[in-house]
């Protein structure tokens, strides 16, 4: 709620926009390491990693998505004397500050109605949707973006 709050969203028990955040773990994991020093062989270890997620959805329709997983590096480092399976299970934890370090949109465009997805701007201080008709392309790379209709 604090996160929403400092993005300038409202919270409400019952809104029609819900935050889901969610934590779980995974299944199980045989991974396969190979001794880099000498080529020797390949040694296994079992790994149950952390998937957090967080979603901003308006009834089904999802909106918004962040999401990770915790893996030990592709490049795994073994103190003396420490296991392949030891090293792998300091990896086997949440990513503790996922939720606290993400930064939620200030909002979200619109991808209904009679326009097709355009862009946003940040102009003088605030956000403003850009929308594009159907039947115009958005501008290339480089190009200057179309201006806004004046209200």
């Amino acid at each position: 709620a604090q996160a929403c709050q400092q993005a300038g969203w409202g919270v409400q028990a019952q809104a029609p926009v819900q935050l889901l955040a969610r934590l779980e773990r995974l299944p199980a994991q045989e991974l396969k390491f190979r001794d880099a020093r000498n080529g020797n062989g390949v040694t296994t270890a079992t790994m149950q990693p952390f998937k957090a997620d967080l979603e901003i959805r308006r009834g089904n329709e999802l909106l918004w998505s962040r999401g990770t997983q915790n893996y030990p590096p592709t490049l795994l480092f073994l103190g003396e004397g420490e296991t392949v399976q030891q090293a792998v299970t300091k990896w086997e934890r949440p990513h503790q500050d996922f939720f606290t370090s993400l930064h939620l949109p200030p909002r979200i465009p619109r991808h209904d109605g009679p326009t097709k997805p355009g862009y946003s701007l940040f102009r003088s201080g605030t956000w403003e949707d850009v929308s594009l008709p159907a039947s115009k392309p958005a501008p290339a790379a480089g190009q200057p973006p179309i201006a806004p209709p004046r209200r």
